[in-house]
This record gives structure tokens, C-alpha cells and sequence, in this order.
């Protein structure tokens, strides 16, 4: 079997330990969550810094990476809190 991305990895690893008890409309839930978590660490990751050599400017692009680390984040918890 091919070895799988953390965050790939992460996605079939919530499918299959969810799979075993949920309805169907759970599991959409479940898995449409892990997609976002997924998406939110390689889209926008946690430890994100920006080292442009303009404070302001890497404030502002911190910022901006928090903020879509956010909501990707807020719609994962708000699917998995049926």
C-alpha cells in the first residue's frame, strides 16, 4: 500500500473510525469535517510566520492566516457537534 500524507492519512483515519456507528448523514458530516481540518493545515498551518522583513505587512499576512485557519476550523467543529 502507498504511503499516505498526514493530512491524507488524517481524513481515512476519521472515515474508518467513524464508519462502524454512524447514520449515513453523520458520516457525511464526519468526513466533510476531517476534509476541512485537513484543508485548514495545509491551506493556512498553525505554525504559519511570515519573515518578509516588513513587520506590518507580515502582521497582516499572519493575521490573515489565522483568520482562515479559523473558519475552516469553526465549519469542521460546527459538522461534528450534531
Amino acid at each position: 500500500m502507498t504511503n499516505l500524507s498526514h493530512s491524507t492519512q488524517a481524513v481515512l483515519n476519521a472515515v474508518l473510525n467513524e464508519a462502524a456507528h454512524l447514520s449515513e448523514q453523520q458520516q457525511a458530516r464526519v468526513d466533510t469535517a476531517a476534509v476541512l481540518r485537513a484543508a485548514a493545515d495545509q491551506v493556512s498551518p498553525g505554525d504559519y510566520a511570515s519573515f518578509s522583513g516588513h513587520v506590518e505587512y507580515d502582521q497582516g499576512l499572519e493575521a490573515r492566516n489565522d483568520s482562515v485557519r479559523a473558519a475552516l476550523l469553526a465549519m469542521a467543529d460546527e459538522l461534528e457537534g450534531w
